[in-house]
């Protein structure tokens, strides 16, 4: 499994502990070959739905680069929302750097929700510098913390969508730009970024 996928299996552990019943999933999973017959006799025998969740994720972990997806497939019938946020978390860093070339093309108008959305993946433990940097308080960026407390992804799109409606057209994608190259958000992207501006 590739590390951005077990990076999001454990941002959404929250969900998949509190929601998930393991037992109605493991038929299709062992079907898939996803999970062996052993390994669904060891995940029942743990008491918990919640440590059954924890140690179906750990296993999935190791189960291969197809892992991932199949899970979400077999989740999707019974467990929409969860299948929807895991999802949503894969897609948005499939498009990696290229969002910031959208960004930097041109920078006069607003940044879209969606150019947002792309953009919270590649912050990382930044991003508060990043918002502080764009002008929001450390209230604002407090606000984003407390109303999603398990998803740090969802608090950098909170802080950017806040920042955009705070200063309405002013929060330009140069605006954006100058942020995130006064605050290094990564050796990388910065020179890349450097080169467009």
């Amino acid at each position: 499994m590739e590390e951005r996928h077990r990076e999001i299996l454990r941002a959404q552990l929250p969900y998949l502990r509190k929601d998930l019943r393991v037992k109605y999933v493991l038929p299709e999973l062992k079907k898939e070959g996803i999970i062996l017959p052993a390994m669904e006799e060891e995940i029942m025998a743990v008491p918990t739905f919640e440590e059954q969740v924890d140690m179906l994720v750990n296993l999935l972990e190791t189960r291969g680069p197809h892992a991932f997806k199949a899970f979400v497939a077999v989740i999707e019938g019974t467990y929409r929302h969860l299948a929807e946020g895991l999802r949503q978390e894969d897609n948005m860093g499939e498009f990696e750097f290229s969002i910031f070339v959208i960004l930097c093309v041109s920078t006069v108008r607003q940044p879209t929700t969606r150019e947002l959305f792309l953009l919270c993946r590649n912050l990382g433990a930044q991003w508060e510098q990043v918002l502080t940097q764009l002008g929001l308080t450390q209230d604002d960026i407090s606000h984003a913390k407390t109303t999603h407390p398990d998803s740090k992804l969802k608090q950098i799109q909170t802080g950017l969508l806040n920042w955009r409606e705070k200063y309405g057209v002013e929060a330009t994608v140069d605006k954006l730009c100058e942020g995130l190259t006064s605050r290094n958000v990564d050796t990388t992207l910065f020179q890349f970024l450097k080169g467009l501006l």
